[in-house]
């Protein structure tokens, strides 16, 4: 299918959708139950029914991309620092053959205290929530609801739950993850037990989940691996492409 390049495909589409789930329910959302979509849908359904990131040009989702950092943060800037990575992070949304990124992995976003780090996560969150295969076919699993956390909420619900997070982090096995800030989260204990229950998560999504993690940290790839040892490490460089934002704290 052609890329598409008109914001309003984006616009009508989430519309559509919402409109019959209003009338119908997500259990009886179907293709051949929606009924006719409006005419600027027709070359959509006709390519099978689904929009995607990669049915995008690198214009629009740039474009969309940037109103959602926009709604994440008011008065959102591009500067030197952020624009090269703003322009990967679209690149790999959108699979261009441009991209530096291999497509199969997650992301690492690593920058300094306050480079924006946390703007473009969430951005990116936002962006990839519009297209929820959940919201349209109950029977697929889900690969674009992404499920937003911190390292430093990860390890205080530990030391209130102990383990049983785990069981509640395993139910993520299903959608894509996205921990912020991982790194300045403190080891913590339960029952005098001492764990890093970030590195437990990223263990599992390594070793049985096909869907994609995402993470920001502070840290460098030295610092990371002083922080979570060798092992870990190891397999973070496997599972996340790394993306370096530059730039000092914007909140000063």
């Amino acid at each position: 299918m052609k890329k598409i390049t008109d914001i309003s495909i984006i616009d009508n589409y989430y519309a559509y959708h919402q409109n019959y789930l209003a009338g119908h329910g997500w259990y009886h959302l179907r293709n051949d139950e929606i009924g006719d979509p409006p005419e600027v849908l027709s070359n959509i359904f006709t390519e099978g029914g689904i929009l995607t990131p990669p049915d995008l040009s690198f214009d629009l989702a740039k474009r969309v991309f940037l109103q959602d950092c926009e709604s994440v943060c008011k008065g959102f800037v591009i500067d030197q620092y952020n624009s090269d990575v703003i322009n990967e992070i679209v690149r790999y949304i959108t699979q261009d053959p441009a991209s530096k990124c291999a497509f199969v992995n997650g992301l690492m976003i690593i920058g300094g205290v306050g480079s924006g780090k946390t703007v473009l996560i969430r951005a990116f969150d936002r962006f990839m929530t519009r297209f929820n295969l959940e919201r349209y076919y109950v029977d697929k699993v889900n690969q674009f609801n992404i499920y937003y956390t911190t390292g430093y909420d990860i390890a205080e619900q530990y030391s209130i739950k102990g383990p049983v997070i785990f069981e509640e982090i395993t139910q993520l096995k299903y959608k894509p993850l996205i921990i912020d800030d991982i790194g300045t989260e403190p080891v913590v204990k339960h029952y005098g037990n001492e764990i890093d229950p970030v590195v437990q998560i990223l263990f599992h999504r390594y070793n049985r989940c096909e869907y994609k993690t995402y993470v920001t940290t502070n840290l460098d790839g030295k610092d990371l691996k002083a922080r979570y040892g060798t092992r870990i490490y190891s397999r973070m460089k496997e599972m996340f492409n790394d993306i370096i934002l530059p730039g000092d704290d914007r909140r000063k």
